[in-house]
């Protein structure tokens, strides 16, 4: 099921933030897309902070994973640099999608090609550059475990 939102203020983008947090579970995987500066690394930021990151959520454009305790533990990670699979499995991608333990988001999830998990929260966001608050978010669950309804969502 997929469901667009639209976030005019930097207050509603922080309550889509807390709520989406509140749906996650250890070993979730969840793929954020969108032109570079739309909100990806922010949104990670706030759900790290809605989950009491014991440190502040940078971007991983040239670190490419980076790891954060929380009340559930986060790895984010941003794919843009890579180019090819074999990237990739040297990064041992693997064994961090394989970790039940914890929530990974994926910026560039394009990039995982056939390791891309089939359980997955995608969130897309655009914006309007006129519009610096603005923002579309779309969300789609796919696989069994985001069988959730997204209707019970406002904003």
């Amino acid at each position: 099921m997929m469901k667009l939102f639209d976030v005019h203020s930097l207050d509603e983008f922080s309550r889509f933030s807390e709520w989406v947090s509140q749906q996650l579970r250890p070993g979730d995987r969840v793929l954020l897309s969108g032109d570079m500066g739309s909100g990806k690394t922010t949104f990670v930021a706030q759900v790290a902070k809605f989950l009491h990151s014991r440190s502040l959520v940078t971007s991983p454009t040239f670190t490419l994973i980076q790891r954060y305790e929380a009340d559930l533990p986060l790895v984010h990670m941003d794919l843009y640099r890579l180019e090819s699979e074999q990237s990739l499995l040297g990064l041992d991608i693997e064994a961090y999608l394989s970790d039940p333990r914890t929530v990974v988001f994926i910026e560039w999830p394009e990039r995982l090609g056939r390791l891309r998990p089939e359980d997955f929260l995608k969130i897309e966001f655009s914006y309007l550059p006129a519009f610096s608050e603005y923002r579309k978010i779309s969300v789609l669950g796919a696989g069994e475990r985001w069988n959730v309804n997204l209707e019970l969502f406002k904003i």
